[in-house]
């Protein structure tokens, strides 16, 4: 399960750094800003909901159920919930429509991105000779 994770935390952190890298050529040091939060938002939700899922995978089929309709939940709610809070907080991110329009592009990018990376790492945990991704 940590072998997961860690892989999780790495693609997110890699898929961050492209993201800011074209958010900082586009808008500068303010687009980074951006980056970071849309990484802040999805990752951690995306983190603990993976897990979460990683541990149903040796309980009932109920749990584990939950644990992905739970998860999809939280990724959704703190993402959305993560994003709108930065945007009320931080003025810049809505000085123009423009702005605004890339501030929630960074945020579904990422989300996106984090998403892709869950669902692989669960669904291939769950495949027949993946014995080297439960170390």
């Amino acid at each position: 399960m940590t072998k997961q994770l860690k892989v999780f935390l790495a693609g997110s952190v890699a898929g961050a750094g492209a993201l800011a890298s074209v958010y900082f050529w586009r808008e500068g040091a303010w687009g980074i800003g951006k980056a970071a939060v849309a990484a802040g938002v999805c990752i951690v939700p995306g983190i603990v909901a993976l897990a979460w899922v990683l541990w149903s995978r040796s309980q009932a089929p109920s749990q584990q159920l939950l644990a992905t309709m739970g998860g999809m939940l939280l990724r959704m709610a703190g993402a959305f919930g993560g994003g709108l809070l930065a945007y009320q907080l931080i003025p810049e991110f809505r000085t123009s429509r423009e702005g605004t329009l890339s501030f929630w592009a960074a945020i579904l990018l990422m989300y996106l991105w984090t998403l892709a990376l869950e669902t692989l790492l669960a669904a291939r945990s769950r495949l027949p000779g993946s014995a080297e991704l439960h170390r």
